[in-house]
């Protein structure tokens, strides 16, 4: 059996591993952007409710000249940006730390609040921040632009939040940061639902799978991706490595996963013989 999780803005699906064979693994120090932590950082984008996303926020983006010595600084720091946040009415957020080319990190992150006077306060804060620990900052490399309901809140997400660990892992961190601390996190009254999680035999599974793809590069194409990335994208999940086991996941708002999930259970019954 296979086991399909449907969130409000993704899904996710594929076969367990077998539990007789898997060996937990021992938590240690967080360096880097990991498959787990960008799973999970995904998962929480899913589970918002974006009906529910009331009011406007702001995606905001905090830069340093040069990287600090270590990485207990940077957390320091943005702990202490996120507090002035809190301070100045800031009443949900999410943030995720990337670094450019360079191995200088910054954070993108998304605020809400019903203080719009707070917008100047927030950059200001950061400023004071950087200028008491001695790091250049430009002004000109802090962001902030207004996230108008839905659709602005989308727009931020797949700009800014929504990239998956192959995507971070072609950055590196800062040189001489032995650890990096966490990469992302959250707080305040996100509208967030638990995924339903439902059940599809092995070859329903398959068909469920096909047509999250078709239905994600159809979208690919609608929104006028790239030619090359999309064709790329379907030969690459059209290579045979892409087994009956292969895992799927994906940006598809709740009730087109539902749809799919429901196609898939009446093109191919839990006892059809059929398998790929």
């Amino acid at each position: 059996m296979a086991t399909v999780k449907l969130w409000p803005g993704g899904l996710s699906g594929g076969h367990a591993p077998d539990a007789s064979t898997a060996r937990p693994g021992k938590r240690g120090k967080v360096n880097g952007w990991s498959a787990s932590a960008a799973r999970r950082n995904l998962a929480f984008l899913w589970s918002v409710n974006p009906d529910e996303m009331f009011g406007d926020g702001w995606a905001v983006t905090l830069t340093v000249a040069e990287a600090p010595d270590t990485a207990d600084e940077w957390t320091a720091a943005r702990a202490t940006w996120l507090q002035a946040c809190r301070d100045a009415g800031v009443t949900r957020y999410h943030w995720v730390t990337e670094w450019t080319k360079r191995g200088v990190p910054h954070t993108h992150a998304a605020v809400y609040g019903e203080n719009p006077a707070m917008v100047g306060a927030l950059l200001l804060a950061w400023l004071r921040i950087a200028d008491a620990r001695g790091w250049v900052v430009n002004t000109r490399g802090q962001h902030i632009v207004p996230i108008g309901g839905l659709s602005g809140w989308l727009q931020y997400v797949s700009k800014h939040a929504s990239r998956g660990v192959r995507h971070y892992q072609h950055e590196g961190a800062p040189e001489g940061w032995e650890k990096t601390g966490r990469l992302w996190g959250y707080g305040g009254d996100w509208p967030i639902e638990e995924p339903e999680v439902l059940e599809l035999s092995s070859h329903q599974y398959v068909v469920f799978r096909r047509l999250v793809w078709d239905w994600m590069l159809a979208d690919m194409e609608r929104r006028e991706v790239d030619a090359e990335f999309v064709t790329s994208t379907r030969a690459r999940w059209a290579d045979p490595e892409h087994g009956n086991a292969h895992g799927v996941a994906g940006w598809i708002p709740g009730d087109v996963a539902y749809a799919l999930y429901r196609a898939a259970k009446d093109a191919a019954p839990a006892d059809h013989p059929w398998e790929t």
